[in-house]
């Protein structure tokens, strides 16, 4: 596929390709001044922008299924066909590829979990006596979607050496630091 913020260069994909977008539609108003002001804004809305040191910036397409998913994608301008034939109309067709072949949730999910506290003891108590603090919480993050999905972790102190585990695959992080 194309990479996006390098002209002209050309490099293999052995994972999931990017995926083509294709919009037609149709633009009309009751003036020629209101349609020319209706096509040059979808003109600017897909025109190519490139940071300071020339990296190109995505364009997010943000978009509603017939069955109310509210989506979103990055995107780039692959091709853009708006031929000037009418006076209050015209046909478009705009041709966007993303690089990412997934398409994301235009909602944010956030979990937030309290770390398990404690310690001490009840009176009476028994022999050996535990006066730990240490435990474990538990939360679920769920994924609705049909694709992997990786979440953020932000950890928030005080916390001693925490360890996340993921208990699907078993695969865990420790952080051998005190965090006030």
């Amino acid at each position: 596929f194309v990479r996006p913020s390098v002209d002209g260069a050309i490099v293999p994909n052995q994972l999931y390709g990017g995926r083509l977008i294709t919009l037609e539609g149709y633009v009309g108003a009751p003036t020629t001044a209101a349609y020319r002001a209706l096509r040059r804004g979808l003109e600017n809305a897909i025109k190519i922008k490139r940071t300071v040191d020339g990296t190109l910036q995505p364009i997010l397409l943000k978009f509603t299924t017939m069955d109310d998913l509210n989506l979103q994608v990055d995107t780039y301008l692959k091709s853009f066909k708006f031929p000037d034939t009418g006076v209050m109309t015209g046909r478009f067709k705009l041709d966007l590829y993303s690089p990412n072949f997934n398409i994301d949730d235009q909602t944010l999910k956030l979990y937030t979990m309290g770390v398990f506290s404690g310690g001490g003891f009840a009176v009476p108590f028994g022999v050996p006596l535990d006066m730990s603090s240490l435990g474990d919480t538990t939360t679920v993050l769920p994924n609705a979607g049909n694709f992997s999905a990786y979440p953020v972790y932000r950890l928030y102190g005080p916390l001693d050496d925490p360890i996340l585990t993921n208990q699907t695959t078993g695969e865990s992080f420790s952080l051998n630091y005190t965090m006030a």
